[in-house]
């Protein structure tokens, strides 16, 4: 009859049994090689282990692009009417100080410098337009120029074509020789003597007949007359009359 342990025996021998065989857990905290450990559950330590890794300078530097980045693509978000999309900010990081914008220095320079130079311009704009342009008027009344030089020309003077300069001036015009006499006689009279330039006038060189005398086109012809006189300052007033056609030219200059 074989050998039967007893009941108590066999319990024992069947615990170690079912230990030996069971497989073995490995623990939940597995150490790294920095002695970090790593909670699968909660990834808590993994931060750890992965700055330990990284130098300082190197932290340092991988932030100070992450701000320069950051600012070069507002910049260009700002610039062609993008919206930014807002991030969470990395730990550790300094948000970049906002760009300023630059100061324009140059702008009260530049306007005096505008000022100097568009001064001689509109100078030298309004001298062309006085003496360098050939103006036509109506009637004396239409001549804006001083005083001297538009009282030399009759008030009955119309369809005036006139050429002016700083110091004397020529003019074409139609004008009755009736009109004309009583002009002359009033403007060139001396004191206390009364002036009949009807009388002093001189017939056109009959040489001079059908060239042109003027720079406005003004030609002699054989009906011309010719009124000469000097003023009290020394100025030459000379006027050429058509007494058929009423054509006038008139150079005058006065000092």
């Amino acid at each position: 009859m074989p050998y039967k342990a007893p009941r108590s025996v066999q319990r024992m021998l069947h615990d170690k049994t079912n230990k030996r065989l069971a497989p073995k857990r490995r623990p939940l905290h597995r150490k790294r090689h920095d002695n970090s450990t790593i909670n699968p559950k909660n990834g808590e330590g993994f931060q750890t282990a992965r700055d330990s890794t990284l130098p300082q300078s190197a932290k340092k530097e991988f932030t100070k692009i992450a701000s320069c980045l950051h600012a070069n693509f507002t910049n260009r978000c700002n610039h062609f009417g993008m919206k930014e999309t807002v991030s969470t900010p990395i730990e550790g990081q300094v948000d970049p100080a906002p760009l300023e914008p630059k100061a324009a220095h140059c702008g009260p320079f530049l306007k005096v410098c505008i000022a100097i130079f568009a001064l001689p311009v509109v100078c030298a704009l309004i001298l062309f337009r006085i003496y360098g342009v050939d103006t036509h008027h109506n009637s004396r009344a239409g001549i804006w120029w001083p005083e001297r030089g538009r009282n030399l020309i009759p008030p009955t003077a119309t369809d005036i074509m006139l050429r002016r300069d700083l110091l004397d001036h020529c003019a074409t015009y139609t004008i009755s020789e009736r009109d004309l006499n009583g002009f002359l006689d009033k403007r060139f009279a001396s004191a206390g003597k009364a002036l009949d330039s009807f009388s002093e006038r001189s017939e056109a060189d009959s040489k001079e007949i059908g060239t042109v005398i003027a720079p406005l086109g003004w030609v002699v012809t054989e009906d011309t007359v010719f009124y000469g006189y000097t003023a009290s300052n020394g100025g030459v007033h000379s006027y050429y009359h058509d007494t058929k056609t009423g054509l006038t030219y008139q150079e005058s200059a006065y000092w």
